[in-house]
């Protein structure tokens, strides 16, 4: 599941995809993308999907989808509420990745004692507990 935007309009399209477009002016496809990743909807498409061992899904199955949708102006909110969590959740995967580096460097450090335990500051303001 993704979207699909100009910057990927040369691009190729596989068998084993779809391109989904909203034929209405009032569906932003944008918000099409975040309610395709919905349980609900993932759930709905197994179910409608055709072949046992591996399910696919066909023109008509696509046709009978159900789509559910808000004024454009709540799909905008949505659309960008969904952007600010995608950013913050970004950083913190950024800021996790950077204190795992400094963590190794540190036992690194310790373990070959390149620092040695006595040398260390620690504050006195901030405790484990506090953090």
């Amino acid at each position: 599941q993704g979207l699909v935007s100009e910057a990927e309009e040369t691009w190729l399209c596989g068998t084993g995809c779809f391109l989904v477009r909203a034929c209405k002016p009032f569906i932003d496809n944008r918000f099409l993308a975040l309610y395709f990743a919905t349980d609900r909807l993932v759930k709905w498409l197994y179910s409608h999907a055709a072949g046992a061992i591996m399910p696919n899904l066909n023109n008509s199955v696509m046709q009978r989808l159900p789509v559910f949708y808000p004024d454009q102006e709540t799909q905008v909110m949505i659309i960008e509420a969904f952007a600010t969590i995608d950013e913050k959740l970004s950083a913190a995967v950024q800021k996790q990745s950077a204190l795992q580096d400094l963590f190794r460097t540190l036992l690194h450090e310790l373990m070959t004692a390149k620092t040695r335990v006595h040398t260390l500051e620690f504050s006195t303001s901030t405790t484990a507990a506090n953090r």
